[in-house]
């Protein structure tokens, strides 16, 4: 594997999710609406209208970013999703996403003391290169504030992804 460099990527954070046409903004009670596509995720914290500010390990991520991911079936995704984070009751069946759960105030760690769920929101970016997009997002993030987003347990498959200054290439 090679390492990235101790050169910033380029493009970094802010340029490469400034220039994906993101989609959404989406209440949790609309999760489901997502499109059956692929594509990556992502969940925001809000405060007075305005995404939240969100101290890391270098600086503050002024996006509120909790959550990264991708999927080939947004929908699917955003349903369970929403499903875990609104679990209440650690008695029953479990919902099947991890992230969710860890924000649920019945399984996890309940996020939403910091971050309530009606401060949540949704976006997604289509893409048939899902798992390469993710996997560049998360390692940017890691570089610009040496963290990932509170939800992420890792930084996304990035195995067997082609690499231009030890950076995860990012397809045009």
């Amino acid at each position: 594997m090679s390492r990235p460099t101790s050169q910033a990527p380029d493009p970094g954070w802010h340029t490469l999710i400034g220039r994906l046409a993101w989609q959404g903004d989406l209440s949790i009670a609309q999760f489901e609406t997502m499109p059956s596509a692929k594509g990556v995720y992502m969940l925001h914290a809000t405060a007075n209208g305005a995404r939240a500010s969100i101290g890391r390990a270098l600086g503050t991520d002024a996006d509120g970013v909790l959550l990264i991911g991708e999927s080939t079936d947004l929908r699917t995704r955003g349903t369970t999703l929403a499903a875990a984070m609104q679990y209440a009751d650690a008695t029953k069946i479990e919902p099947s996403h991890r992230p969710g759960l860890e924000y649920s105030p019945g399984w996890g760690y309940d996020f939403a003391r910091r971050f309530p769920i009606e401060h949540v929101l949704l976006r997604w970016y289509e893409t048939d290169h899902h798992k390469l997009l993710e996997a560049a997002l998360l390692e940017r993030y890691r570089w610009e504030f040496l963290d990932r987003p509170p939800l992420n347990a890792s930084i996304g498959n990035w195995r067997g992804h082609g690499r231009e200054n030890g950076w995860i290439k990012i397809p045009r």
